[in-house]
């Protein structure tokens, strides 16, 4: 074991760490091109391939999506972690050992003694991970065994050998306590724990794993599935009772029973499936199933872990929350993974409403290039039995379907009496105005603008007051993405604070000119800069240095009136830059504002000179610039 520092630890990690080859065992597909590795993108749906991998710097890009970063800032992304926690994790995995005074100064904001010892994390960790594979031993064991009731169960549920290897199902027998079962030789668990009395005791109370002085589990007779954190370690078990075989089994009448919430193990922030056991990867069938799952572009979220694996033999990737509805925490961890949801649940009453408030509840959250939908089963049906015979693969797309936004119309407007009275157009402006009900994209946001101008032939304030500000092109429908003039759209969007580059111009002549979608000749004003001059006479007397983000930029601009189909366009290059080339890498540019705000001076200044100049030489006078031409 060797002590290091965090920074150190860093430094190590990825000196230490090839990073094509890690990428590679997460299930991304890379190719030699030159000195670098290309693929598939591993954090937004592409067709052809657009992110590289350069092994000498240690840095990967995407010029799709533009995530970019080290070894550190890739599993954090693809895990759904902090750099600090991944810093952690593979600092253990190297035998490192993070010093505690710089673990204590990261986290300065949580008193040191409501905060448990990491050693007592460690060992949490360390004893859940033990008793799942020696729990997956016995299952392996009585598997052999087919009139045994948990094998007879399974083999009658169709639950493969494969697919109960994959997800490390596992059981404990009732015949023994659980401290001998786990801590006694035998030929199910040929390597079993040695502990003391008080590593035992502290243990399994924490773990939630015995409940005061009882010797036999809750989990004891059950068929326990292991519930995987990002590190693929188990840190919490979900068992179910075996019909036929409730005799000797705590809380027989409880179909289910989960974990207790302990310091490694907070429901609402974790997803049963979400990640692989680091023990049922060690083979490459196993592993190969999993990334194969793992690199579709769709996750399903269904109610049970038995649900789970049911879709699981379709090879379809599933998750299920353990007894809670789905949080904006376990939302977030999914969708960094993949950028489509399912939410497949009953089409009862029950079932429906609870995935309308899925869809309207994520529907806040969803960002550019994400997208949710909910699908119902017939009432009476679940996944488990539902698809027990059949391909969910194309079962599922023929199921009903519910959108987001269809929902949240229903839920948020109703059913509108039309042609809409004065209270329900101040309601609809009231509710546009909420951000607690309106998403925080600018994409989405703009969408149920839309939605709402069609169901009610009322158009909100929001999605662009056009006669106030007087904004016009000669065509709105489009942008002209020309290659400079993605280059000034994205640079402006990085910072828009270079846009003040135009204030000397914005009253000029031809400014307004363009503004009025006059000058429309690219030799006269360039496409880029007549979109600049529109975006800035729109937001000129805002203080552009307080927006940092492209979202928070967008919602300005849209608010104070520019065309909402410049807008979408805009964000659309920026958002999904795959759908356009990039030339000139204005993504991956040098951060350079004072650089940019110059060059745009300069370029501005120009076109005012040549301009002025052509008029004067037009009408045949004096220049009108304000540069006299007398001779002396």
């Amino acid at each position: 074991m060797r002590f290091v520092t965090f920074s150190e630890a860093a430094e190590l990690i990825k000196s230490n760490h090839l990073l094509s080859a890690s990428i590679e065992q997460s299930g991304v597909t890379l190719k030699k091109q030159g000195k670098e590795w290309v693929g598939l993108c591993p954090f937004h749906d592409e067709k052809s391939p657009s992110f590289s991998v350069n092994d000498a710097k240690g840095v990967y890009y995407c010029r799709g999506c533009r995530a970019h970063g080290d070894v550190i800032r890739y599993h954090a992304e693809r895990e759904g972690l902090s750099p600090g926690q991944v810093i952690k994790r593979m600092a253990e995995l190297m035998d490192l050992s993070i010093r505690d005074h710089e673990r204590t100064r990261s986290t300065p904001s949580t008193p040191v003694a409501q905060r448990p010892a990491r050693a007592t994390m460690n060992q949490l960790v360390a004893f859940h991970d033990s008793v799942a594979r020696i729990a997956h031993l016995h299952l392996v064991h009585i598997l052999d065994d087919p009139g045994h009731p948990v094998s007879r169960y399974l083999a009658h549920r169709a639950m493969s050998l494969q697919v109960i290897r994959e997800y490390g199902l596992g059981y404990l027998p009732t015949d023994r306590s659980l401290h001998q079962i786990i801590t006694t030789p035998s030929p199910s668990n040929p390597e079993p724990l040695s502990l003391s009395d008080a590593q035992w005791n502290a243990l399994s109370a924490e773990s939630g794993l015995l409940n005061g002085h009882y010797e036999t589990s809750m989990f004891q007779g059950r068929l326990l599935f292991p519930v995987i954190n990002a590190q693929g370690k188990c840190i919490a078990f979900s068992g179910r009772v075996v019909p036929g075989h409730e005799q000797g089994v705590v809380l027989r009448d409880r179909k289910y029973v989960n974990s207790p919430e302990t310091h490694i193990f907070q429901k609402s922030r974790t997803l049963f499936g979400l990640t692989p056991w680091h023990i049922v990867t060690d083979t490459i069938e196993q592993s190969s199933a999993w990334r194969t799952r793992l690199s579709t572009n769709r996750v399903v979220i269904v109610e049970g872990v038995t649900d789970v694996m049911r879709l699981a033999l379709s090879g379809v990737w599933a998750v299920a929350g353990l007894g809670t509805a789905l949080s904006p925490d376990q939302l977030t961890l999914l969708l960094r993974q993949s950028p489509s949801i399912t939410v497949l649940l009953d089409g009862d009453a029950a079932g429906q409403k609870a995935a309308e408030d899925v869809l309207v509840g994520a529907l806040l959250t969803l960002k550019s290039g994400q997208s949710i939908e909910a699908r119902l089963l017939p009432p009476g049906d679940d996944p488990d039995t539902y698809f027990i015979s059949q391909d969910a693969q194309h079962l599922i797309a023929s199921l009903p379907r519910l959108l987001p936004e269809q929902v949240w119309f229903e839920r948020m407007i109703g059913k509108p009496t039309l042609p809409l009275s004065l209270a329900d157009r101040i309601s609809i402006e009231a509710l546009c105005g909420d951000d607690t009900r309106m998403p925080s994209d600018i994409a989405w946001r703009l969408g149920l603008f839309q939605i709402i101008h069609h169901k009610t032939g009322y158009a909100p304030v929001g999605l662009g007051d056009l006669q106030k500000h007087k904004v016009a092109l000669s065509d709105e429908a489009a942008i002209q993405l020309d290659d400079p003039t993605r280059l000034w759209l994205i640079r402006v969007s990085r910072s828009p604070a270079i846009l003040c580059a135009l204030e000397p111009y914005a009253d000029s002549w031809w400014a307004k000119e363009v503004v009025n979608g006059l000058l429309a000749s690219q030799f006269e004003v360039p496409p880029a800069i007549r979109t600049l001059i529109c975006a800035f006479k729109v937001v000129r007397e805002m203080d552009l240095n307080a927006y940092t983000h492209w979202g928070d930029f967008a919602a300005l601009v849209i608010d104070r009136g520019l065309p909402t189909t410049m807008v979408l366009a805009w964000n659309q290059l920026i958002t999904d830059p795959d759908t356009q080339p990039d030339p000139l890498h204005a993504h991956t540019e040098l951060f350079a504002p004072d650089l940019w705000e110059y060059e745009l001076t300069d370029i501005v200044a120009s076109i005012d000179r040549q301009l002025t100049r052509a008029r004067d030489q037009a009408l045949n006078r004096p220049s009108l610039s304000g540069v006299s031409t007398d001779t002396p």
